[in-house]
């Protein structure tokens, strides 16, 4: 910061002061970063790295720059290992290409809810078989699994209530094919 201290100003946004950055001095109004100083800058990383479901330090850079600026952002995005990432990916390209989808700005804005009936699983050699409904934030792809006893509506809205309704903001729209299992 003490190298290019022109290209640094401050702005109050919400009644605090906040060190911002802007590469031209006549569009600070319009076109602006907030600048992070190096005491922060590894914390930073780490919770977009999680927030923005563990992506890789490409992706983890542009999605940072489009709001903040340090000098030596790509230095730290490169050198930042996740221990999950280390250990669950693989190394080198997938394969292939997963198709686009429409990204959702805010999450839970809308959520998807489906039944997964009969579920068949093997604990200790011993067949278990229940019954499932599935809710999924479609912005963040977060994912409640819950065991329903009965197939009736008022049972699986009691549950979706109790797993989802009371746990996170309401959703605007949900998408579900659920109503199949009832004809």
């Amino acid at each position: 910061m003490n190298k290019h201290k022109d290209l640094y100003f401050e702005k109050k946004l919400n009644g605090h002061k906040i060190i911002c950055y802007s590469k031209d001095r006549e569009q600070r109004q319009s076109s602006w970063w907030i600048a992070l100083p190096k005491s922060m800058i590894k914390s930073t990383v780490q919770w977009y790295h999680i927030v923005t479901r563990h992506p890789g330090s490409k992706k983890l850079q542009l999605t940072m720059e489009q709001c903040y600026h340090h000098p030596n952002m790509r230095r730290y995005t490169d050198k930042f290992a996740c221990e999950d990432c280390q250990k669950h990916k693989l190394d080198g390209k997938g394969c292939g290409l997963l198709p686009m989808r429409d990204l959702k700005e805010q999450p839970f804005e809308e959520v998807a809810v489906d039944l997964i009936c009969p579920w068949k699983v093997q604990v200790r050699g011993k067949p278990y078989e229940f019954n499932t409904l599935t809710a999924i934030d479609t912005a963040t792809n977060l994912v409640e699994i819950v065991r329903i006893d009965k197939k009736t509506s008022e049972h699986i809205t009691a549950r979706f209530t109790q797993s989802w309704m009371v746990r996170y903001p309401w959703p605007i729209s949900a998408m579900s094919m659920i109503m199949e299992e009832f004809q």
